[in-house]
């Protein structure tokens, strides 16, 4: 009796064996198939992509390139991204922030209050 038989049926007990003995088979040849697999090198991937890219399956050609990345997730690879891409800090250099005097002196600049009843404010 077929899965769909059986689920017509209402046989749910048989189902539920049927479905677990397939799963069973297939992990079984799942794991089987990671034993004799060979891994694509990069230029065969480059290759394979550009293969469904031109045939227009855009997503296929997405997933054989990201399936086959493996993330850079090591101790040194800060490092190495600072030393490939340097730049200065982007913390917040809190020397350059105003002081609450000098807001103070801002607020009752006359410019100030040009600018934020221009700007700032809404009419009612």
């Amino acid at each position: 009796m077929t899965r769909a038989k059986a689920f017509v049926k209402k046989d749910w007990k048989g189902f539920w064996n049927k479905c677990q003995s397939q799963g069973v088979v297939r992990q079984a040849k799942l794991a089987q198939a990671l034993q004799t697999t060979t891994t694509l090198s990069t230029k065969q991937v480059d290759v394979l992509a550009q293969k469904y890219a031109r045939a227009g399956n855009l997503s296929k050609a997405s997933q054989t390139i990201c399936s086959t990345l493996n993330p850079a997730l090591k101790l040194n690879t800060l490092d190495k991204l600072k030393a490939k891409n340097p730049h200065d800090s982007i913390d917040f250099n809190s020397h350059q922030w105003p002081t609450a005097e000098d807001m103070d002196a801002l607020c009752h600049d006359d410019d100030w209050q040009n600018t934020e009843a221009e700007f700032f404010c809404q009419e009612n």
